[in-house]
């Protein structure tokens, strides 16, 4: 009996270790949500450097253990972005690394004996950061994360979920146009939505600002509350017909040349209580004065 009594408290023991050590692990990508799954360890890197005859930036592929492949470049000596592989190559080329199934990005890549933490993701109009890969399907991006840049997840078929960053503060233009999103999360930290990226001068000047133009499977948004413009953000997104907006003073919206920034096939608008008589006045809202209401 006695010796019963000790196998069940030392197996009792035991969970409680492994319970402990798998809270201190389980989030070694950097998140303190567990919402966020752990990304793949990276077992090696290599960097190239690219040259398109102005600049230079070193471009590092990450090996993971699961033998998946991502692109990095260094943009500064304690930051780095996911990149297509591709996307330095100049304008003939038609390659890509193509992302399959369901992406983790990590928080951080070590390469050389230093650490970068991942800041941001970058596309160009040619070679979107995930390549237009219909294989995508979800994809999480890790809280160290402040930026989605244009084109990143444009032409993503597949894709039809996304965790953002909860430091999130942009998100780039045609971001996730033409994508398979069903729902959209914005973070309360994004301050804006649809801006042209004068920091990096391989992007070209875009005519409209569209993030989410094309997504014909998206069904509702919820826009944080530091959202303060939106510029034609949800132009094509014929299922879209619930949209929550988090933020107290009503964002400035705009058509872009006549291409609404809302649907027409909205059902309702939620806000909260307080902001309901500001919303229903403002400029651009006041059209779809009949279904705003409180939350």
């Amino acid at each position: 009996m006695k010796v019963n009594k000790l196998l069940v408290l030392l197996l009792a023991i035991c969970c409680i270790i492994m319970v402990g050590c798998k809270k201190e692990n389980g989030n070694s990508n950097g998140n303190n949500n567990e919402s966020y799954p752990q990304a793949p360890k990276i077992v090696s890197t290599q960097e190239t450097i690219y040259n398109d005859g102005v600049e230079s930036w070193i471009v590092v592929e990450a090996s993971f253990e699961d033998e998946s492949k991502m692109y990095f470049v260094l943009t500064s000596p304690n930051t780095a972005a996911v990149v297509d592989r591709h996307i330095f190559y100049g304008q003939d080329s038609n390659e890509g690394y193509i992302y399959r199934g369901d992406v983790v990005i990590p928080s951080e890549i070590k390469h050389l004996g230093v650490v970068y933490s991942i800041t941001e993701t970058l596309g160009s109009n040619k070679f979107p950061t995930f390549g237009r890969s219909n294989a995508l399907r979800s994809v999480v991006c890790p809280n160290t994360m402040t930026r989605i840049s244009a084109w990143t997840f444009c032409g993503c078929k597949g894709l039809s979920s996304v965790i953002l960053s909860e430091s999130l503060k942009e998100i780039g233009e045609y971001a996730f146009a033409d994508s398979g999103l069903v729902s959209i999360n914005i973070p309360n930290t994004v301050v804006t939505i649809d801006t042209y990226d004068e920091v990096h001068p391989y992007y070209p000047l875009y005519a409209l600002s569209m993030a989410f133009e094309g997504c014909n499977d998206l069904s509702y948004a919820t826009i944080g509350s530091s959202v303060t413009k939106l510029f034609g953000t949800f132009n094509g997104c014929s299922k879209l017909t619930r949209v929550t907006c988090l933020a107290d003073n009503p964002p400035i919206i705009s058509s872009l040349s006549g291409i609404p920034c809302l649907p027409d096939g909205l059902e309702i608008i939620y806000v909260s209580n307080q902001s309901v008589e500001a919303y229903k006045t403002a400029d651009g809202w006041s059209q779809y004065a009949d279904i705003i209401v409180g939350i």
